[in-house]
């Protein structure tokens, strides 16, 4: 009877446990990790690269001519946006949706609603 009870709890705890890691929020999915899109062709080799803190997304576009690096905020969020609220930028830790902005990048702002 207590082998049967202490291979309960074990598996209990083992069952609690995993739980507890697959519980993670989105925000904990992105952060501390390279997002790396990459392709390769004959005339063309380059990647896509993506790290993310809790309020930025720093974007990099690497070719054989070197690597080109852009700063923008973000914030997550549930429904589809058109414009980018500053005030949500590392209030969200879930959301189907990355809301980034980027105001100034050779004359030109970029906002982008990623699902």
């Amino acid at each position: 009877m207590k082998r049967k009870i202490k291979i309960t709890v074990g598996l209990l705890f083992l069952f609690m446990s995993y739980n507890a890691g697959a519980q993670q929020t989105i925000m904990q999915k992105l952060i501390n990790k390279i997002w790396v899109l990459s392709w390769d062709n004959e005339n063309d080799n380059y990647a896509y690269k993506q790290q993310y803190t809790s309020t930025q997304i720093t974007k990099s576009v690497i070719t054989n001519f070197g690597t080109t690096s852009v700063v923008a905020d973000f914030y997550l969020s549930n429904q589809v946006e058109t414009t980018f609220n500053y005030s949500k930028v590392g209030n969200a830790t879930d959301g189907k949706y990355i809301i980034s902005f980027l105001p100034e990048m050779d004359g030109e702002s970029y906002f982008m609603c990623m699902k």
